[in-house]
């Protein structure tokens, strides 16, 4: 039987070495973590969605404050695509007496719209805003579709 200060003794060790084990791997993962991702090639993909988000129109935005400043609205939302699309993200900016933007909420409309076809999103709910806002608007920035975006 070993005595009591040699067991702690080894007990050190072991508890030294699986340190240095455990610090050798941090720094292992910190540096293959900040490599970069080789650069994906630009297929103009991302040119083709933004393309695709201009062809979805928003008109009349009807928006309104509460007293506490909850910013609700709704509005009519055309599809001039070939392809329906469904899950359009929209950002809504708000805008300050002399113009300067206030801040800018998003918000998914869950709503299919059919090619040519316009659905009235109500019950647009953007949370709180500065209650300095006096003007809003609403413009696409994603939407879904199961069609291939080409």
């Amino acid at each position: 039987m070993e005595s009591p200060s040699r067991l702690r003794l080894l007990i050190r060790k072991t508890l030294y070495t699986i340190g240095a084990f455990l610090l050798v791997l941090i720094f292992l993962g910190l540096i293959f973590s900040s490599q970069t991702p080789a650069p994906i090639e630009d297929d103009g993909r991302a040119e083709r969605i933004k393309h695709a988000c201009q062809l979805i129109n928003v008109r009349d935005f009807h928006w309104s404050m509460s007293e506490g400043g909850f910013l609700t609205g709704a509005c009519y939302i055309r599809n001039e695509n070939r392809f329906a699309v469904y899950d359009i993200e929209v950002d809504c900016h708000t805008y300050g007496n002399s113009g300067t933007t206030i801040n800018t909420r998003s918000l998914v409309i869950r709503e299919r719209i059919r090619p040519g076809a316009t659905v009235l999103a109500r019950d647009l709910r953007f949370g709180f805003v500065d209650k300095q806002t006096k003007s809003a608007d609403l413009s696409v920035v994603n939407f879904q579709t199961d069609h291939p975006i080409e």
